[in-house]
């Protein structure tokens, strides 16, 4: 896809560095389309993707690579040989013996110094942060640089990425060096040190920087560090969508793509959003200002903060103020968690299991309904808690009531090009043909997101094959 250029200022009086249009956009033009510098796949899709392309394998037996150096607890699988070659050029630093046990004593030391705390231990924090060191390091010694000890030279990618630091980077910063150096021979403590202080001032620019990679269903499925995207300021009005784009051929890698949602202006600023947008804005200033450390001044949380916020939180029929209703929803919404992640369970019973747990699930939302706004947030969490049951249990019209629920609540409060909110709306398609009772609603919510999701995702995405494929059906008579 052709990119259209930006213009990076830099000295900003209240945003710093920014990215503005060098021409006038329309929705969805392409403003980048790059590749990361570092990348990491979360450990629960270790065994799932490609872990240099982000290529989801097809099945749990399809063809993969396994990197031979890596024992069980630290496997790393690759689609293809041409991915397996070009990630072993920084692999193989971390890819020794060593590695592993080095991994279990920054971990152990870590539980040892904070207890409890221990358990939440940021492992997949940790194992991008040794990828982008190891990718300085291969950049230091292919240029020809010198390294101080085990210290490589901050890449200038990197170099120019804002900074946030937060107390507990220290502590991370601390694990990683010690099993960083745990790979090495003859380490002096020094080394440790100066170690110690890189990976702090590169935590201090992943607060601010770090992308989580989504999968096309909008699931985070690893980290990674691109530094055109991190151009872009927030906004919680945002102009502009990220959206990861897997390669179509073995050896490429995956790209970044900024997407424009909405018509800019020459000139005008370019941003997208670093949180979750349905949430209250103190919620989402909150979260801005932990994590990146700036108060968020973007048109939805100054011009008019409460409007929405108070939807988001209405109680009709003084609702809550009733005897007993809260503490009647809170208990039936806590039985069916309770079900959902106790121990799964096989053939006829794990069958009643489901059935009682959507039987709770919809005891609360029948409260729900009743007493709270149709933007609440909690009652949107249970009807996209109850549309996943009812889609478990093969209950269409279920299904069909919930997402249409979950989609109006989504319409009030998202960007109409925003990739959860497009998807949502094909899955409410794709139901309501299933039931095959509404083909004109199917037709019609077909045409309105095939557009979209061309924007989104390109003509010849899997979606946009899908969903223009379910259109001719339908008016093929």
């Amino acid at each position: 896809m052709p990119t259209v250029s930006f213009t990076t200022l830099k000295g900003h009086p209240m945003k710093g560095r920014c990215a503005v249009a060098s021409r006038d956009l329309t929705v969805g033009d392409c403003i980048s389309l790059t590749s990361p510098f570092a990348s990491s796949l979360h450990r629960s899709q270790k065994t799932r993707r490609c872990s240099r392309c982000f290529k989801p394998f097809s099945s749990p037996s399809t063809q993969r690579l396994k990197c031979t150096g890596c024992p069980a607890n630290g496997e790393t699988y690759y689609c293809g040989r041409i991915c397996q070659v070009a990630d072993f050029v920084t692999h193989r630093y971390e890819c020794k013996k060593k590695g592993p046990r080095a991994l279990q004593a920054a971990v152990e030391k870590f539980v040892l110094t904070h207890g409890e705390n221990g358990e939440n231990f940021p492992l997949d924090d940790y194992w991008l942060l040794r990828k982008v060191y190891y990718m300085a390091v291969f950049m230091a010694k292919s240029d020809g640089g010198e390294m101080k000890g085990l210290v490589p030279k901050l890449p200038k990618k990197l170099e120019v990425l804002s900074e946030h630091e937060c107390a507990e980077d220290r502590v991370l910063a601390d694990s990683v060096a010690a099993s960083v150096a745990a790979l090495e021979k003859n380490v002096e403590e020094s080394d440790v040190t100066n170690l110690e202080e890189f990976f702090v001032r590169l935590l201090s620019k992943f607060r601010a920087n770090n992308f989580g990679v989504l999968s096309d269903l909008q699931n985070v499925v690893g980290g990674a560090v691109f530094e055109k995207g991190a151009i872009l300021n927030h906004s919680c009005s945002p102009n502009c969508v990220l959206v990861y784009e897997r390669p179509e051929e073995e050896g490429e890698e995956m790209m970044q793509k900024i997407i424009v949602i909405s018509d800019v202006k020459e000139g005008e600023e370019l941003c997208h959003s670093y949180v979750e947008l349905c949430q209250p804005t103190a919620e989402r200033k909150r979260h801005l200002k932990v994590s990146y450390g700036f108060e968020c001044s973007c048109r939805r949380c100054v011009e008019d903060p409460d409007k929405l916020d108070n939807r988001y939180c209405e109680v009709v029929k003084n609702g809550y103020k009733e005897e007993g209703v809260k503490s009647r929803v809170e208990e039936a919404l806590a039985s069916a968690e309770e079900l959902m992640y106790g121990d799964e369970q096989e053939g006829e019973e794990g069958e009643a299991s489901e059935k009682k747990e959507y039987d709770l699930i919809m005891q609360a939302l029948s409260l729900q309904r009743e007493y709270l706004g149709e933007l609440n947030l909690k009652r949107y969490k249970s009807e996209a808690l109850a549309l996943s049951q009812s889609m478990l249990l093969s209950s269409v019209p279920s299904a069909i009531d919930h997402c249409q629920r979950v989609c109006d609540f989504l319409n009030g409060t998202l960007p109409k090009y925003h990739p959860l909110l497009v998807l949502q709306m094909m899955t409410l398609g794709e139901l309501i043909q299933e039931g095959g009772e509404r083909d004109e609603d199917a037709t019609a919510i077909f045409q309105e997101v095939v557009p979209k999701l061309k924007v989104l995702y390109g003509e010849k995405h899997e979606y946009v094959v899908r969903v223009e494929e379910n259109l001719k059906f339908l008016l093929k008579d």
